[in-house]
């Protein structure tokens, strides 16, 4: 079952999540459902039945070995935006938890979590890991499979090769 399944309550929407993801699986052996077009269909079927708790447990979910940081963030925010309230604060916090664990502490240490803007610090929070990673990676483990296809938000119809970065 897909990661982010588990964590949704609500049980139409975890049984339609698991039935898209099969559906991926079945058109695009091997590959993983990209976040935007994961988000878009539960943004348009369930917006109205997700509750605060379950946007939580979203919000939880670990970065994918494929996904470079900012496309984790941009999830992230996605995900914030439906929440009730300001909870920047907790996506900063997911992100540092979630997306790089071994560089948690040191990107931590250098985001000013006084700052009101949270989102910014988000933002400086990715850069941070950019800088970190001294080999230049964008990906946490850089076991970026070859040949998986990203579809190009600003022509739709048309897709992308992604390469390994390292």
């Amino acid at each position: 079952m897909d990661r982010r399944a588990r964590g949704i309550g609500n049980d139409k929407l975890r049984e339609r999540s698991i039935k898209m993801n099969a559906k991926w699986q079945r058109n695009y052996p091997n590959k993983t459902i990209p976040y935007a077009k994961h988000t878009k269909i539960l943004y348009s079927e369930f917006i109205c039945k997700l509750s605060h708790l379950e946007l939580n447990n979203r919000l939880n979910c670990f970065k994918r070995l494929g996904d470079s940081w900012n496309e984790y963030l941009e999830y992230l925010k996605f995900i914030e935006n439906l929440m009730d309230g300001d909870n920047t604060l907790l996506l900063l916090q997911a992100f540092g938890k979630n997306a790089c664990p071994e560089l948690a502490e040191q990107v931590y240490a250098k985001v000013n979590l006084t700052n009101p803007d949270c989102l910014a610090e988000a933002d400086r929070a990715s850069a941070l890991l950019y800088q970190l990673r001294v080999d230049g990676r964008k990906f946490g483990d850089g076991k970026r499979r070859p040949g998986v296809h990203d579809r190009n938000e600003h022509n739709p119809g048309t897709e992308r090769q992604v390469t390994r970065i390292q």
